[in-house]
């Protein structure tokens, strides 16, 4: 859709088919992903902080808590399961703790699930 050249009278189109296609969902998902990584010093966020205050200890901890935080606890229990397998595993699919006492992995791996979490499905329709 162009800025301001909607179809008159009425406007654009409310039916999600007529506005997101392949490349405009593919465009959503890479900004999460920069958004989630910090690839943008225009917007920028730290995991230490988002986490230190509430300590999560568990994969499904952290899951639970960015949940409440990110979608005020809308995701449903088949996500909640995927997320936190997700982050309980490593690249390969293989189970790995979450070792809190190195943090570098944590926020790496955190990062990874917070573009995750903004990817699903359920965030791209209207």
């Amino acid at each position: 859709m162009d800025l301001f050249t909607r179809d008159d009278p009425d406007g654009y189109s409310e039916l999600g088919p007529d506005w997101i296609d392949t490349v405009s969902l593919l465009a959503r998902i890479e900004f999460v992903t920069e958004l989630a990584e910090n690839r943008n010093a225009a917007y920028s966020w730290d995991v230490g902080t988002w986490l230190d205050p509430v300590s999560p200890r568990t994969p499904e901890q952290v899951v639970l808590w960015l949940n409440e935080k990110l979608f005020e606890g809308g995701l449903n229990r088949e996500n909640l399961d995927l997320l936190t397998q997700s982050l309980a595993t490593d690249e390969n699919g293989e189970p790995t703790p979450l070792e809190l006492s190195d943090a570098r992995a944590v926020e790496r791996r955190v990062r990874d699930l917070v573009g995750l979490m903004l990817s699903l499905p359920q965030w791209h329709y209207q």
